[in-house]
């Protein structure tokens, strides 16, 4: 039998199956990819740490009780209750190898742990040690249950849900001077007076609202950093778009030039929302 003058070409082999897998896309490329097509996974749920974190974080710190010296408010819990699980899953590679971002963070809060020990002697430990369970306690909170595209976006969801939440109140706060959150949670006076009554200052006319904070620019700083990312998944998660007004509402009534300076940095640049 005659053979074929031409040979006919191979069949290209897909990728991950023995063939060329230099040419095979890494993750940050295929989520671009993912995001270009559309086909972004948002349907993924918010872990529980993460959760209880954001639901603590807005918990007024009035609610809070001692041990010794040590203060202990909701989100303090929260990271002392979690760390040392977060701690194992790290430390064992159940979420991956230890990059040098990780040795960066870690290695900063113990350079400034020992810091304070050195100029603050005994008191350092106390306060070096929150620094290190408010820091790496959290980041390790990000590192272990926020590792794919669509548990960010969970992530973010309930984040401006929770601030969106909040902006019918600060809202109030905002024109009656009322401290609306913090009166629900705080306590009665020696005197019999209701402590948090009112707000300090106004500007343009109107109280600047800190909503369950202690201050009016972390109100504003939340709220803002909500809004933004909250407009980014509003853009492939149609259905989100309804609670931006309200994070917005939020960050305008905490009246902090920060945060609104935040804002119109993010809607003006051509890789922000406002793209």
């Amino acid at each position: 039998m005659e053979r074929p003058s031409v040979i006919p070409a191979r069949p290209p082999i897909p990728n991950g199956a023995g063939g060329d897998t230099a040419r095979r896309p890494g993750p940050v490329a295929r989520a671009r990819q993912a995001v270009r097509k559309g086909s972004l996974a948002l349907t993924e749920q918010v872990s529980l740490p993460v959760l209880l974190l954001l639901i603590a974080g807005v918990i007024p710190t009035a609610v809070s009780f001692y041990i010794g010296t040590l203060r202990l408010s909701p989100y303090r819990v929260v990271l002392v209750a979690m760390t040392p699980f977060l701690c194992i899953q790290f430390f064992t590679g159940a979420v991956g190898k230890v990059t040098l971002s990780d040795r960066l963070v870690f290695g900063a809060t113990v350079w400034m742990w020992v810091s304070l020990i050195v100029n603050d002697g005994g008191g350092g430990i106390e306060s070096g040690g929150i620094l290190f369970l408010e820091t790496c306690g959290a980041y390790l909170i990000g590192r272990c249950c926020i590792r794919t595209a669509g548990q960010w976006v969970a992530a973010i969801t309930a984040f401006g849900v929770i601030v969106a939440l909040m902006a019918p109140l600060t809202a109030m706060e905002s024109v009656t001077g009322l401290r609306v959150i913090r009166l629900f949670f705080a306590g009665a006076n020696e005197d019999g007076s209701v402590a948090e009554a009112l707000s300090a200052t106004k500007r343009m006319g109107f109280y600047r609202a800190s909503g369950p904070f202690d201050h009016p620019i972390l109100l504003g700083v939340i709220s803002a950093a909500a809004t933004s990312a909250l407009a980014l998944v509003a853009l492939r998660k149609r259905s989100m778009i309804v609670f931006v007004p309200a994070c917005l509402v939020a960050t305008l009534c905490s009246i902090s030039s920060g945060a609104l300076a935040s804002l119109c940095v993010t809607g003006s640049s051509p890789r922000g929302t406002g793209r």
